[in-house]
């Protein structure tokens, strides 16, 4: 049997959707991402160099910005009741861990959402000190559950039981090696 590397290996349907993901994303950005030789096409009479002037003076009245927003701006124009709960308190003040507002943590996966046609939210927890902690540790330690959005482009691949839940995921994404301030930095993914 040949190794598999799971870096390489992707979903059926992510790669009949990946192309289309990044194009929704690139024209939801605009700019540089959008106005290239991938999304703008010579006319059948026009020669090479007549394309590249016309490519430098593109310009990109981005709408397809707007679209999402004006969802976005439509769901969330009132503000969002939640009944109070003290045991979700921290978690709603701090939904990612770094100090977001589930209000603005869930704006932002209805943009995405939005954009993309899907969005996926990674909820997980940091670990304990303690093999096999209680809820009386968590609380101790401060330890919270937090979520991260994962973009669809990054969820390369899954399985799924008769029921619909994940068996796994492979989700890549890429991080700065840079521990060392003496050390070049370096991307990883």
């Amino acid at each position: 049997m040949a190794d598999l590397k799971l870096a390489e290996r992707t979903h059926p349907l992510y790669d009949d959707n990946s192309g289309v993901w990044e194009l929704y994303y690139d024209a939801a950005k605009g700019g540089d991402n959008f106005i290239n030789s991938n999304n703008l096409f010579s006319h059948r009479l026009e020669d090479g160099t007549d394309f590249d002037q016309r490519l430098d003076r593109a310009y990109f009245l981005n709408y397809c910005d707007t679209l999402p927003q004006i969802y976005n701006t439509y769901i969330f124009k009132s503000s969002i009741e939640r009944s109070p709960d003290d045991n979700l308190t921290l978690f709603r003040n701090n939904t990612d861990g770094i100090s977001t507002p589930i209000t603005e943590f869930v704006k932002k996966a209805g943009y995405l959402a939005s954009v993309y046609g899907v969005i996926h939210c990674l909820v997980d927890i940091t670990e304990s000190s303690k093999k096999t902690p209680t809820l009386a540790d968590f609380k101790a330690e401060g330890i919270q559950p937090y979520c991260t959005l994962v973009h669809p482009t990054q969820l390369k691949d899954w399985s799924v039981d008769s029921k619909g839940n994940y068996n796994w995921i492979i989700i890549e994404f890429e991080y700065y090696e840079d521990l060392d301030p003496k050390k070049e930095r370096t991307t990883k993914t």
